[in-house]
């Protein structure tokens, strides 16, 4: 019977003080080495970003749209040279906010093709649309950002 209790003993000890320290420690291994994926919020600061870029023709993509919503559907880890890099496919929804908006749909694909302010600029096709002012439309695309020591931002020219 003693050497039940010791058998016993024995085992705690080993259950305690040396495998659940390996284990603790294994995972805490595995949960620092996994990547980090973007935020859903830092996939919206990357689409108004992008709508921040440089002017066309004298104005920006935010001078005519507003994100209300984004939700990420998809996501695909890379590396370029060392850098981290992470490609969101999203689904937003935005809003005219400018008056004097025109441009290019998508209906099939549901994104934007092309916005800027004026009224039509010259040399554009026939089918350029002049949005309505309020109006929302639902806006799907991919947009890629890369891991910095300040998070996942957008870089222009992985776009």
């Amino acid at each position: 019977m003693k050497k039940s209790i010791k058998t016993r003993h024995h085992n705690f000890i080993v259950v305690y003080f040396l495998i659940l320290p390996i284990m603790i420690i294994g995972l805490s291994g595995i949960i620092a080495c996994s990547e980090s994926t973007p935020s859903v919020s830092e996939g919206k600061a990357a689409l108004i970003a992008e709508f921040n870029q440089q002017p066309i023709r004298g104005s920006r993509v935010s001078d005519c749209l507003k994100v209300i919503s984004f939700d990420k559907t998809n996501g695909i880890a890379g590396e370029i040279y060392g850098t981290k890099i992470y490609t969101i496919e999203f689904k937003a929804q935005v809003e005219i906010i400018g008056s004097r908006c025109v441009g290019t749909y998508d209906t099939q694909n549901k994104s934007f093709i092309s916005v800027v302010v004026n009224e039509q600029p010259p040399g554009w096709p026939l089918t350029v649309t002049a949005f309505k002012l309020g109006s929302k439309y639902e806006h799907n695309g991919r947009i890629t950002v890369e891991k910095t020591e300040q998070g996942w931002l957008f870089d222009k020219d992985l776009n």
